[in-house]
């Protein structure tokens, strides 16, 4: 509810809004929201705090000296940014705003107009001549040179756009001058990083992700999970396994999965100390804190967080929110009320998708707002990604938003937020000084997608991009493989190897060990087959081979069901501990239904059948599966006798 109602209520602080009057409004939505924003004020208010929304216009209540200032690389001022440069600036200070006759102009030519009411003289600054290349409706652009590639889908864009720019770095850019922009950065940023790190390129992604989609924030989660569920396997599972937990030795990892160990005590026997997760049914905020870091403690999780510098963050920030989770102290909770609050707190809390300094940064259009760069890289130039569809607010809807407007409470609405997606585009056309390329993906998230319509009033059109070198030795490894002197590498001798047996398999050579003849004589003569055998060896002669002659096998697990394997076992040796029972009796058949129960139970001991959940009631129905099979004609023929 809190991430849904968020951004309206910041809007609503931004704009500036008399409150009190809002919530006496004719709109039920409205009213909601307003009493919301008042409460939360007079919450913020009693802890000295501000929300970021109207830090502005709290500014602007300080007396402050007017000091003389250049503000330069605002687009688009709201109506507190305007209050506050009007309250800040003295005498003499100097505003930039850029104007035009194209609608996404209007609303900074409207702060002009504001401005100009209250004082300030309006110069209109003439059109540089000879800089930059002049569109149709973006105005001039600031770099000479403009392109636009169409990329099969996004990760060939992201590979063609990576390689043009480690290709700059080499020729000797300055990574600082080069920026590589996304509308939606988090929509890029993984699959980026993955890209630099085999491309060997600093990359800096700058979006903020929450902890909870972080190593620590995953593995927290199978904490509790663990916990609540008392040790069953599978969450201790991964508790243990994951990157941030204990770890096992392959000894004991076999063992695990062997017996498939259920509770804190299995684990605790087989090594694994459980001790700090025995949590009880409820205790104070305090206490609950102290038991989490205790679990930090025993399994050194800082130590293991050591390896990612964003785990470490996130680490460091958890822990700084200990001190607001444990507030009060003597509350007491239950134990699923307190994981669930620190659920949302890992939901909450957000740590930089890649920590670090210097790089290539991924940039949005908004952060690049008045900079200057001398390459810039626009992905994603598909409709609907920039720029952005625009969206209805799920709180106050642009119908909503236009009955306020009348009230006097100025919200963006449908026109604005599609001139604002302009205006943002215009911005970003002026940061590059050099060259600006613009990349288009057919395909994103494996459906087709439309080039924005922002590339024709530019005069670009998309073409394919031009043919680039091998960005890293993952790439150049299948142009490698075919020179008959290539460079050093580890990988190449296995990989030609294989890409050798792979051709002569599709030639007339004859077979080989690679097609199965190993030379290795088998008498069948000498070889009992059963059942399963024969079918295993119809479907795939080496899977029989393998299994069967090298005894290779997966490892051991511990059964979770009967599987069709042991169930057959099963059957089996109950069938033949009743036969044998019943050989010299009159009538084979009723003595084989009686002696039934008795001899599946044996069976269970000597085939070593483990404790399965609900065995007892499912037991009778294998035995009456059994029953069934027994009374049936052809179970044994009059003519039949057993052996």
């Amino acid at each position: 509810m809190a991430a849904a109602m968020a951004p309206t209520l910041r809007a609503l602080l931004r704009s500036g809004a008399d409150l009190p009057k809002l919530a006496d409004s004719a709109s039920a939505r409205a009213r909601r929201i307003a009493r919301l924003a008042i409460a939360y004020r007079q919450r913020l208010a009693a802890q000295h705090l501000v929300d970021s929304g109207e830090l502005l216009w709290k500014a602007i209540e300080l007396s402050s000296t007017p000091q003389l200032l250049t503000i330069y690389g605002y687009p688009r001022l709201g109506p507190d940014e305007q209050a506050f440069i009007e309250a800040i600036a003295a005498d003499g200070s100097l505003l930039l705003l850029p104007c035009g006759a194209e609608p996404h102009f209007s609303e900074p030519c409207e702060a002009a107009g504001w401005f100009q009411e209250r004082g300030w003289s309006l110069e209109l600054e003439p059109e540089a001549e000879g800089k930059g290349l002049p569109t149709p409706c973006f105005g001039r652009v600031a770099a000479p040179y403009m392109a636009a590639h169409r990329f099969p889908d996004q990760e060939a864009e992201v590979r063609g756009v990576l390689a043009n720019v480690k290709a700059l770095v080499a020729d000797g850019a300055d990574p600082h001058s080069i920026a590589v922009v996304a509308r939606e950065d988090e929509a890029y940023g993984p699959l980026m990083l993955a890209i630099a790190w085999e491309f060997d390129l600093p990359v800096r992604a700058l979006y903020r992700v929450p902890i909870r989609n972080t190593n620590l924030g995953a593995w927290l989660r199978l904490l509790f999970r663990a916990i609540h569920e008392g040790g069953a396997y599978e969450a201790m599972f991964g508790v243990v396994g994951h990157a941030l937990g204990p770890g096992l030795t392959s000894e004991q990892w076999i063992e695990a999965r062997r017996t498939h160990p259920a509770g804190f005590s299995a684990w605790q026997a087989l090594g694994v100390e459980t001790q700090p997760l025995h949590w009880p049914e409820a205790d104070t905020r305090a206490a609950w804190v102290e038991r989490v870091r205790a679990v930090f403690s025993a399994f050194r999780t800082e130590r293991r967080a050591l390896r990612w510098s964003r785990e470490l963050l996130a680490f460091n920030q958890l822990e700084e929110a200990f001190d607001s989770l444990a507030t009060p102290a003597h509350e007491s909770l239950t134990c699923e009320q307190f994981t669930q609050e620190l659920d949302e707190a890992l939901g909450l809390l957000s740590v930089p998708a890649q920590p670090g300094r210097g790089g290539i940064e991924l940039h949005t259009p908004l952060s690049l707002y008045g900079s200057s760069y001398d390459h810039v890289f626009v992905l994603g130039m598909g409709e609907d990604q920039l720029p952005a569809r625009v969206a209805d607010d799920p709180i106050l809807d642009f119908h909503e938003r236009k009955r306020l407007a009348r009230e006097g409470v100025a919200l963006e609405d449908a026109v604005s937020a599609a001139r604002r997606e302009a205006l943002s585009f215009w911005a970003l056309l002026q940061v590059a000084t050099s060259t600006l390329t613009f990349s288009f993906s057919d395909l994103v998230e494996g459906k087709e997608a439309i080039p924005s319509p922002y590339l024709s009033p530019l005069g670009l059109k998309l073409t394919p991009p031009p043919p680039r070198p091998a960005a890293s030795r993952e790439e150049a490894r299948p142009i490698w493989i075919n020179w008959e002197d290539p460079p050093e590498d580890s990988c190449l001798p296995q990989a030609r190897q294989a890409l050798q047996i792979e051709r002569r398999r599709e030639d007339t050579s004859a077979p080989d060990e690679y097609d199965g003849v190993i030379g290795l004589s088998l008498d069948p003569e000498s070889r009992t087959f059963s059942a399963s055998q024969l079918t295993a060896l119809g479907q795939c002669a080496y899977k029989w081979f393998a299994g069967n002659v090298l005894g290779l096998a997966p490892p051991e697990e511990a059964e979770e069901d009967l599987s069709p394997s042991l169930r057959g076992k099963l059957y089996h040796k109950a069938l033949e501990l009743a036969m044998q029972a019943a050989m010299d009796a009159p009538d084979i058949r009723a003595k084989v239904l009686e002696t039934l129960e008795s001899a599946f139970l044996q069976a269970e001991i000597d085939e070593q059948i483990p404790l399965l959940p609900a065995w007892s009631a499912r037991r009778q129905e294998h035995l009456e599966l059994l029953r069934r099979a027994v009374m049936a004609p052809d179970f044994l023929l009059p003519s039949a006798a057993p052996i």
